[in-house]
């Protein structure tokens, strides 16, 4: 418990005192009797266990409180190291040190009283569990207010137009990738070339040659060690990343290929033609394996489960179809009779797709191919865009009013509208830790949201006619837009740590404080076992804080930890009443 307390309280510590002012000194003093006298109330003198229990909690804060005061001395010491070495630096730099520019603006005795009065501030820290619980209660909500400023940094050539398909219907692949170990950049021109770039400078570091007509799609594999290329010369490429080699040539479309997709197992391409027909590829070899036909127009999207076994179409007849991977055979038609499909996007974690038809998304089940649900708002205009957080407790549309709206996966209630865009919104791309999106529109610009908030965070400018593509680091760190004037952006998320930090507090202390909430009323409880306290304490320390916020499947992890707590105080707790009733006895 000590050890959960230690490591979340510092970073909330600053907060809260922002975010709540000081007591004058008889409040105070007035609000620690009465907090001393309601924890005494919790406690039967009467009652050994009780007190035994009582007493291990007060020693445990102890042993935290006299942690911290030592933690806090020596971060202040860290610090003033590393002010001195700025300072030599600086000295031998031949340049006036950080500490002197300041002395002109701070007088040194304001300086000092500062010091001291921050230093008396952190000698007088003291939070009993109750109030850490209820510290943890007050959490910001509005993470995306600690974004700041986003660098821009560009990269082009002027011998090559970045570019990409402006067809409404279909959610085309993007022509802009960024590798998943996020160390290049790849971009398709109109001249036939692609080109890789150095993620971290925006150097070019080598261009591809070989397809004779504009790249309408790219895609590199999950271990970044190669990348695929569709054109509207009706072929497919394979080429080697690290040197750029051409590895192998896929030949068989008789149209434009408007869409290609690798498996996340790397066995496998996947290529969408003009010509109606998709094709499956060996990715070592480059032979076709299968041939998929069944749509009755240009397919325009593909996707491929997470667990490689089934492949998803979409295509400009307005439907969607699914396809076992290994086989090649129909398995699901997907449409709406109604209205076409216009937009798909598939879960994370294979269980539902969403589709967007005329002025409604639509749920489905790729398995079965049943209609799961609906999302209809009463003044939604057309979709034009639609994706899925990698969490898959989200989902983003896009609309051709220029608005969009963040819906709940899980019981479909519109949670926020987003509003900021002036034309339709045909482009949406989500950050792999679940905090922002990033949107794409025709009005020439590309808008951060708080994913949890609705709120817009930040606009990226500079673009000139509609932004074509989006794409986010697979880490969250950068976000790489383009539009049509032969200059793709790298916007850097220079605060990320700030934005984690923050993030934490909302997705991951919320239920460590939910857990020790529970922890610290069965400290109450004198009959509670001792064995489910230490359970609990168990399931905290090493399982739900060690839970990392980056991983896809964080909050199912969350949800079946904290359920396991509940259990283990649930059974506790009927414990307790039993033995009570035992002791009335």
């Amino acid at each position: 418990m000590k050890a959960i307390i230690k490591s979340l309280i510092l970073g909330l510590l600053m907060t809260s005192c922002m975010m709540h002012p000081a007591a004058a000194p008889g409040d105070e003093e007035e609000q620690k009797y009465t907090h001393q006298a309601a924890e005494r109330s919790l406690v039967d003198l009467n009652d050994p266990a009780a007190v035994r229990a009582h007493r291990e909690r007060e020693e445990v804060l102890a042993q935290f409180r006299r942690e911290e005061e030592i933690r806090l001395r020596k971060e202040r010491a860290a610090a003033d190291r590393a002010a001195q070495e700025e300072a030599d630096r600086a000295k031998r730099a031949g340049r006036r040190a950080p500490q002197e520019a300041a002395a002109q603006t701070t007088p040194p005795a304001g300086r000092a009283q500062e010091d001291e009065k921050e230093q008396e501030e952190r000698k007088n820290f003291s939070y009993s569990d109750e109030q850490i619980v209820d510290l943890l209660g007050r959490l910001p909500t509005a993470v995306g207010k600690h974004l700041e400023q986003f660098a821009p940094q560009t990269f082009a050539d002027p011998q090559a137009k970045i570019q990409s398909l402006a067809l409404d219907s279909g959610e085309l692949t993007q022509r802009t990738a960024i590798s998943p170990n996020n160390q290049f950049i790849v971009t398709g021109s109109q001249d036939g070339t692609a080109r890789i770039w150095n993620a971290r400078v925006g150097e070019r570091i080598r261009t591809l040659h070989g397809h004779s007509e504009f790249i309408a799609s790219i895609a590199i594999s999950s271990n970044s060690q190669f990348i695929v290329t569709g054109s509207h010369d009706a072929t497919a490429r394979i080429w080697d990343a690290k040197t750029g080699a051409l590895l192998h040539v896929l030949e068989g479309h008789t149209s434009n290929v408007m869409t290609v997709a690798i498996s996340p197992d790397r066995q496998f391409i996947v290529t969408g033609s003009v010509d109606t027909t998709a094709r499956i590829w060996n990715a070592n070899t480059g032979a076709l394996l299968h041939v998929l036909q069944g749509h009755t127009d240009a397919v325009m999207s593909i996707a491929i489960s997470s667990n490689n076994q089934f492949i998803v179409s979409g295509s400009l007849d307005g439907s969607l179809k699914i396809w076992d991977a290994s086989t090649g055979e129909l398995s699901q038609t997907i449409g709406n009779k109604k209205q076409n499909i216009g937009c798909f996007a598939l879960s994370s974690n294979n269980q539902f797709i969403v589709t967007g038809s005329g002025d409604i998304a639509e749920i489905w089940n790729p398995h079965t191919g049943q209609l799961l649900g609906t999302l209809a708002a009463p003044t939604q205009n057309r979709i034009f865009s639609v994706a899925v957080s990698p969490d898959n407790q989200f989902i983003v549309t896009g609309s051709g009013d220029g608005t969009g709206r963040i819906w709940n996966a899980i019981t479909g209630q519109l949670l926020h509208g987003l509003t900021g865009h002036t034309e339709l919104i045909d482009r949406i791309s989500m950050s792999s830790n679940n905090l922002f999106i990033v949107t794409g529109s025709r009005d020439s610009i590309a808008l951060i949201w708080n994913l949890h908030t609705g709120e817009c965070v930040h606009t990226l400018t500079g673009h000139v006619g509609r932004v074509s593509s989006i794409a986010i680091s697979s880490n969250s760190q950068f976000i790489v837009t383009n539009s049509v004037n032969n200059i793709a952006r790298i916007w850097r998320v220079k605060p990320l740590p700030r934005i984690m930090q923050h993030a934490q507090r909302e997705i991951v202390i919320k239920p460590i404080a939910d857990a020790m909430n529970l922890l610290t009323q069965a400290y109450t409880m004198s009959h509670f076992p001792r064995e489910r306290r230490k359970a609990m304490e168990y399931l905290i320390e090493e399982k739900l804080k060690k839970l990392n916020p980056m991983d896809r499947n964080f909050q199912t992890r969350v949800n079946q930890i904290t359920q396991q707590i509940k259990n283990e105080f649930e059974k506790g707790e009927q414990e307790h009443v039993q033995k009570s009733g035992l002791a009335d006895k």
